[in-house]
């Protein structure tokens, strides 16, 4: 009996069905009973669910133990649903068009943002998030790369725990990985390699790279029309539609494929992948 399944009082002991209209409607009825989900949440979007019901819901649920899994491939009914009020759960597996928002989510093991309409996705904000395992594009690890996303918001993260990261927006967009180092959580420098797509500006300070290590850590950079490097010590790899590079103490510089580089400003830098000349 859905209504015996539906009981609460602020923690909701099994996993939350939403897949048809009846079960939103129960699901609603819970209001707060909702708010920490002791098992998962499952939502599958049909052409009839009312969205705006279906938004009440996702904004009472704060914390999930188990999974989230969210999937709207119907044709017509798709108002992108944001999770802004979910700050943590297991495994996080969302599939929609517009933004990915889950601008207070801190801690996950592994989001995955699916890409069947990944021309549609406009932004994706993870403003909070401090701690991941894995981030998925599909069934791409270790990546969110969305070409049509005007943003993508990271600026929480301090370490990627899953290896080498890769991040793409919309030529001319934003991202903000502002916190982010390659300093694990032990304390120990672990480098890996960043490669970064899109955004207009791209400022990078708090990556050391490890020039005597055996993984020296890389950074490589395409379609980043601004480009600040300091302290860099691994390899930097910069390619086309960079137009104007700055870097300072770096250790390997290569600047073979910045083909539409305009201005290059490089201090202490050992290393270049070309001998440069003419351009200023």
């Amino acid at each position: 009996d859905v209504e015996d399944l539906l009981v609460g009082s602020g923690v909701y002991t099994t996993t939350l069905q939403i897949t048809n209209t009846a079960l939103l409607a129960a699901a609603k009825a819970l209001g707060n009973g909702i708010n920490v989900i002791a098992a998962g949440l499952n939502v599958a979007v049909t052409a009839d669910m009312n969205m705006t019901d279906l938004q009440s819901v996702i904004d009472k649920v704060y914390n999930v133990t188990g999974n989230v899994t969210f999937t709207n491939t119907t044709a017509a009914n798709q108002t992108p649903i944001t999770f802004n009020k979910l700050t943590s759960a297991t495994d996080v597996n969302l599939t929609q068009k517009g933004a990915y928002e889950l601008k207070t989510l801190v801690s996950a093991r592994t989001i995955t943002l699916g890409d069947t309409y990944s021309d549609d996705v406009s932004k994706v904000h993870l403003d909070a998030l401090t701690t991941v395992t894995d981030v998925f594009t599909g069934t791409t690890a270790d990546a969110i790369t969305f070409d049509q996303a005007s943003a993508i918001d990271l600026g929480s993260l301090a370490y990627y725990t899953g290896g080498n990261l890769s991040l793409t927006t919309k030529t001319g967009g934003t991202l903000d990985i502002a916190s982010l180092t390659d300093t694990n959580s032990a304390g120990t420098l672990a480098p890996f390699t960043l490669t970064v797509a899109g955004p207009a500006s791209l400022s990078l300070s708090k990556l050391d790279g490890d020039d005597a290590a055996g993984t020296k850590g890389t950074i490589v950079v395409s379609k980043v029309a601004d480009l600040t490097v300091a302290g860099f010590s691994g390899s930097i790899d910069v390619n086309n539609k960079v137009d104007n590079l700055t870097v300072t103490e770096a250790a390997n510089l290569d600047i073979v494929g910045a083909t539409d580089l305009e201005s290059l400003t490089a201090e202490g830098a050992s290393e270049f992948g070309k001998t440069w000349a003419a351009k200023t």
